[in-house]
């Protein structure tokens, strides 16, 4: 299996368009293009096999993290492509604290970050359109 991490490139984003979490809609097209001409971010893809399987959106804020989004396609999933994708994030962004939001119901992505050593800060009632809470992580600088 190779896999292979990297900048986003405006031909990805029909792979990404949709996807993810931008509150559960998914991003739009205009939000990833945007996305792609942050100066102080990362839109990261991860391919399998030359195959998308995957990206990740960071914000890096007054020295800080902010990962908005990090989604592995159903085919791809527990293989690592998402502690890949948030070390890559980190490494983009720089190692100062690292903060996500990540809806209450979501098991596996809430264990894939508490694993990384994020830990719970807090919470955001209703926060999804869904009705859900948002669960506030931090990540401390090591």
């Amino acid at each position: 299996m190779s896999v292979v991490i990297r900048e986003a490139w405006l031909t990805d984003l029909p792979l990404i368009e949709g996807k993810g979490d931008a509150f559960r809609d998914g991003w739009s097209r205009k939000q990833l293009s945007q996305e792609l001409e942050r100066e102080r971010g990362a839109l990261l893809v991860a391919q399998v096999d030359g195959r998308h399987a995957g990206h990740a959106i960071a914000w890096e804020v007054a020295g800080e993290t902010h990962i908005l989004d990090v989604h592995v396609e159903p085919w791809a999933r527990r293989r690592g492509l998402g502690r890949a994708l948030v070390d890559h994030l980190m490494e983009a962004c720089g190692r100062g604290l690292a903060l996500l939001e990540v809806h209450e119901e979501n098991e596996g992505a809430i264990a894939l970050y508490a694993a990384l050593g994020f830990v719970e800060a807090g919470r955001r009632p209703r926060y999804y359109s869904d009705g859900c809470d948002a669960v506030l992580m931090n990540l401390e600088p090591s």
